[in-house]
Order: structure tokens, then sequence, then C-alpha cells
């Protein structure tokens, strides 16, 4: 079954690649492609970086506009940028299987819900910035626990500098590695000595992001500090939902372990959560949110007539299990930091004021190595679950070139 199940799981992987490829020239370039990432990776400079009134047009850290702009030298053409992307998407296919063949024995399954990832495949053909911190932050991760180079440290927190530089989220990823070299460090009989040294390289290592975000006096560039933070239970409930629409059937195939005594005060919780529901909408407002499980549940209202904050709630509450799941957790060093890191990025989602599915799936390659050992438990229902991911991908795809890219609305 396992033979059958990862042949299976090439071949769907494959395809979403070959797909990918051939969107890159048939989507038509508009949004935030046309209006943000393209003419800053034609005019950016360290000096437009670096100065608060100047005109540098991103919410993201600047490393990926600094590469696009040495490719741009190159051959200037939207399409080279895409295709550039593309080649990011492909690195992280190598790294996300190297890793997951350390920790399991169905690596291409793991691989194929990796970068089934919707919005995460909207920068394998369209020049958006999802890819490129996920794949520094993965060959960090790579070098951290699997390799076993001498300086492997120096190599994995250099990688995570440069996922800082490309996206703000992977600090959740840097603050996890710290914990958890912490955590080893006490475990060891507390050196201070090797402590200091650490410290060291790691500030020499993540200056330019310190600079980067002082001269900003925040994590993003002052002309989008609508993008500060503002805590909200609606970012909570979207999280939620969009976690269970992803892990679900995980939930439903672990049910049993979770219908106990102690999960019951749980249930309190779910009329707060219903209150809560976010608006499906195309803004990224406080008590708003776009994306695939907002769209579904609008879908499902216009079809079945259950109302949307219905099956919202439904969608959290599977994701609300999920976290259970992740929490019972044993503390062994990998689960350690992907609980460290996946909180990370759960706050920093919560306390946005900007909040978008695209920004909530930054997670997921992380929540599919928490959940890698429930995957493999599920036998054949791993199957379904390749085929879910894999069919909202092929959606998701479809969905953008044909109808977003041309601006129809569905």
């Amino acid at each position: 079954m396992n033979i059958k199940l990862n042949k299976i799981s090439v071949v769907l992987l494959i395809t979403l690649l070959m797909y990918c490829f051939l969107a890159i020239f048939i989507t038509y370039v508009r949004g935030d492609e046309s209006k943000y990432h393209y003419p800053t990776a034609r005019t950016i400079s360290l000096k437009a970086v670096i100065q608060p009134d100047s005109t540098y047009n991103s919410a993201y850290t600047p490393l990926p506009y600094f590469i696009g702009g040495l490719v741009l030298g190159i051959h200037d053409s939207i399409y080279v940028l895409r295709l550039l992307n593309f080649l990011t998407v492909i690195v992280i296919v190598f790294f996300a299987y190297k890793i997951f063949k350390r920790i399991d024995r169905n690596p291409e399954l793991l691989t194929l819900l990796v970068i089934s990832n919707p919005y995460f495949l909207r920068s394998a053909f369209t020049y958006h910035m999802s890819a490129y911190g996920i794949m520094f932050a993965l060959v960090g991760v790579y070098f951290y626990f699997f390799s076993n180079y001498r300086y492997k440290n120096l190599f994995a927190f250099l990688f995570q500098c440069l996922a800082v530089l490309s996206q703000q989220w992977m600090l959740a990823v840097t603050f996890a590695l710290l914990l958890l070299e912490l955590k080893k460090n006490l475990a060891e009989n507390f050196n201070i000595f090797r402590l200091v040294k650490k410290s060291a390289l790691l500030i020499v290592l993540f200056s330019p992001a310190i600079y980067l975000f002082y001269t900003w006096r925040g994590f993003t560039h002052p002309g989008f500090q609508s993008h500060a933070l503002h805590p909200s239970f609606e970012h909570l409930t979207a999280l939620l939902a969009h976690v269970g629409f992803a892990f679900g059937l995980i939930v439903l195939m672990n049910i049993r372990s979770l219908l106990k005594i102690k999960y019951v005060p749980l249930v309190f919780v779910f009329p707060l959560i219903y209150l809560s529901v976010p608006v499906h909408s195309q803004g990224h407002g406080v008590r708003e949110i776009t994306g695939i499980t907002s769209q579904f549940s609008m879908q499902i209202e216009r079809f079945l007539h259950i109302p949307y904050s219905v099956s919202m709630l439904a969608f959290s509450i599977l994701g609300l299990a999920a976290m259970v799941l992740l929490l019972r957790k044993d503390n062994s060093d990998s689960n350690f930091f992907l609980k460290g890191a996946l909180s990370g990025f759960f706050a920093a989602f919560i306390a946005s004021t900007r909040l978008s599915s695209a920004h909530i799936y930054t997670s997921f390659p992380f929540l599919t190595m928490a959940f890698s050992r429930e995957i493999n438990h599920c036998k054949n229902w791993s199957m379904l679950i390749a085929l879910q991911f894999f069919l909202v991908a092929v959606f998701y795809i479809t969905y953008y070139v044909f109808f977003v890219s041309h601006g129809i609305q569905m």
C-alpha cells in the first residue's frame, strides 16, 4: 500500500508542477503582481528600502525583490520573474522531500501535501512572494535537524535570517529554534560561555534584519503601517477554520482519542467561536477573511442553504480539535520546535490587523510536519487526504488562472 500510495503521490505532484509551469505563460498579469511586486523588483535599491519616506511598495521584507532585480538585470520580463519563482518551488520540493524522508516512510505523500498548498502554488506561476520565506526556512530546518556538517547551526541560522529577510512571518521559526537551543543548553548543564558565543553569532547573522526593522520602526515599511497589530477573535476563528478545512480528515481519523472527559470544557468555547465568525470579504480587515475556506462556506450556503456561520463553526471546531492533537504531543526536540514555530505563527496571525488566507497557509508546511505521524496512521485514508489537497490545489489554480486573473467573479 505504501509503495502504491507513494507512486500516486509522485504522479499527482508532477501533475501539479506541470500545471503551474503551463500557467506561468497563460495567466494574466494583474492585482498585486502588477501593482506592487513587479514594479518593486524593477526599482529596488538599498536606499529605497531603508528610508522611511521612500517609495518602497511592499509589506514584505525586501530580499526576494533584490533577487528579482538581479534577474531583471539580465532580462526585463515578468515571465522571467515567474520562472524564478517556479525554481524556488522546485527547491522547496527537494528539501521538503529530504526532510520527510528522514522522519516518515511516506515522504512523497507528505511532500505532495506541502506543495498542494494553494496560495503557495500561486507563487509557482505568478510573481507573488509566498515561496521565498518558506524555501529558506525549510533549508534552515534541514541543516539544523538533519545535516552532519560541522557548522550546521551556522548554516541553519544563516538561512533563517534569509527567511526573515524574505517574509516577516518566519520570525516564528527563528524564535522556535532559539527556544530549542535554550532548552538543549539547560538540559546539558547550563553553559553561559556557549550561550554568549551563540548569541553573539546570532546577532551578527541577524544584524541586517535587526537594522531593517529598526529603520522601519516595526516589521513593515512605514508606508504599510496598516499591517500593524490588532488582535481579534475573528482572526482566531479564521485560523481555526482554515486548519480544520485542511486537516479535518486527520481529526476525524483520531476522533476516538478526542472523545474524553478532559476535553469536554472545550464545548463552552463553541459559542464564542460562533459569535466571532469573520465576514467573507475580498478585504483584509480585522473582522474579515478571504480565501478557500470562507469561499467554500459561502458556496455551501448558496447550494445547500446551510448558513455560512454554521459551516465556518464546523470547520473551526475541527481546527480546535487539531490544536488539541498538536498540543498533546510529547516534547521531543522536533515536536518542541514545531509547537514553538506554530505558536509563533498563530499568535502573529491572530494579532494581525490585515490577515489573509495566504498568510495562514504559510504555516501549513510546519503543520504537515507536526501531523506526519497522524497522516501515516490514517492508512487507507491517506489516499483521501492526498486527493483532498490535490483537488483543492487544482481548483485554486484553475480559478485563479481562468477567473481571477481575467477579473471574473464567480
